[in-house]
């Protein structure tokens, strides 16, 4: 147990003589991976902390070297060291946050998956979790943004992994800010821009009752933003909202239709949309229809 912590400082030394024969350099790259994450158990956080930064520094200046296959392994290695250090109670560390949120920054910019579906699908997969975690702050998202919406894919899925961050994990008052800017910059591409990712996280922790308190605050402030939540859960089927969730709709739409001088446009939708949500089809939607 004394030992643990020099281990992966004694690998991160062994990598270089590892990666020099072409053979087995993927395993090398799981094998730094799993040290980064076993560094973060080290008592000794600052010492923790640096041996981890080294290793994904030493494996990212790399990138250049590796094959197809193994950026694909690193790219997704990435993902569980981002994941892994909420396990560890490394969340909130400096240094590993401004690596995550600088390697984010180059994906987008760089775009390397441009013309390899497979890594195109795990760099998105990466992306969404460097948000989840809360690693990309909301003004700096928002510059990123306006600068580079030619790169929207990448960006939308930083977006997807921040709104699930604030809907599970804390109340964030930036929320009402990310959506307001993607909606008012990008009204007319729902499902391919923030607005899209927004909407089917919000859809899927309705399902899963994971919707944070100050969240549902939020939407009983803001009719419009109000409506485009329940269009959003209508969209992906009423049918399977829990109960609990069904019963808060009904409170906050029957306290915005009270609100005096109620838009007549909103007061009209969240009485379709409402109505929809609290009388769902009973009809599985797998069901086949028989022909007529």
């Amino acid at each position: 147990e004394s030992a643990l912590p020099d281990i992966p400082q004694e690998i991160r030394k062994a990598l270089p003589r590892l990666m020099e024969r072409p053979a087995g350099r993927r395993y090398g790259i799981w094998l730094g991976i799993y040290a980064a994450i076993a560094a973060l158990a080290d008592p000794d956080e600052g010492r923790g902390e640096a041996t981890a930064l080294e290793i994904l520094r030493y494996l990212h200046a790399r990138w250049e070297d590796w094959t197809g296959r193994e950026r694909i392994s690193l790219v997704r290695g990435w993902r569980l060291a981002a994941y892994r250090r909420i396990d560890r109670g490394r969340l909130d560390s400096p240094g590993l946050s401004a690596f995550f949120r600088e390697l984010a920054l180059w994906l987008a910019a760089t775009h390397p998956q441009r013309n390899d579906l497979r890594l195109s699908y795990d760099v998105n997969q990466l992306l969404r979790a460097i948000g989840h975690c809360g690693d990309l702050p909301p003004a700096q998202w928002l510059k990123e943004w306006s600068d580079v919406q030619r790169r929207q894919e990448a960006l939308m899925h930083i977006h997807h992994g921040m709104i699930e961050r604030l809907l599970w994990r804390s109340p964030f008052p930036d929320w009402a800010l990310l959506h307001h800017r993607a909606q008012s910059e990008i009204p007319h591409q729902r499902t391919s821009t923030p607005v899209g990712s927004w909407r089917f996280a919000w859809r899927t922790a309705a399902r899963q009752n994971g919707i944070h308190p100050a969240m549902w605050d939020l939407i009983a402030r803001d009719p419009r933003l109000y409506v485009e939540v329940l269009e959003g859960l209508v969209e992906g089927g009423p049918q399977w909202l829990p109960p609990r969730v069904r019963d808060r709709i009904g409170e906050i739409s029957k306290a915005h239709l009270q609100r005096p001088g109620l838009d007549s446009y909103l007061r009209s939708r969240i009485l379709q949309l409402t109505e929809q949500i609290q009388t769902p089809r009973t009809k599985d939607p797998f069901e086949d229809t028989p022909d007529e």
